[in-house]
C-alpha cells in the first residue's frame, strides 16, 4: 500500500502523533523514521509520510541464507 500524505492541522497532528506513539502508524519524514514513540513537532510536517506499521522480524530473518538451503549445502 502506498504511504499516506496528510496535510496536518493541529487537531489531526495530535491524532497522528498518538497513533504513531501507540504503534498504529509509522511516520517517515526525510531521514527520520518514527515508530512506537512520540514524534517531534518538526516531524509532524505536511510532507511527512505515514505507513502501516512495519512487519515484525523473526530471528530467522537475520540469517544470510535460509537454514534449509544451508543444510543442503553442508550435505553436499
Amino acid at each position: 500500500m502506498p504511504p499516506l500524505k496528510l496535510k496536518l492541522c493541529l487537531r489531526r497532528g495530535r491524532s497522528v502523533s498518538k497513533a504513531v506513539q501507540d504503534g498504529g502508524l509509522w511516520l517517515v519524514f526525510g531521514n527520520d523514521s518514527v515508530f512506537s514513540e512520540a514524534p517531534t513537532a518538526l516531524q509532524l510536517d505536511a510532507d511527512a509520510l505515514l505507513y502501516r506499521p512495519p512487519a515484525a522480524l523473526a530471528a530467522m530473518d537475520l540469517f544470510p541464507i535460509p537454514l534449509a538451503d544451508g543444510h543442503a549445502r553442508l550435505l553436499c
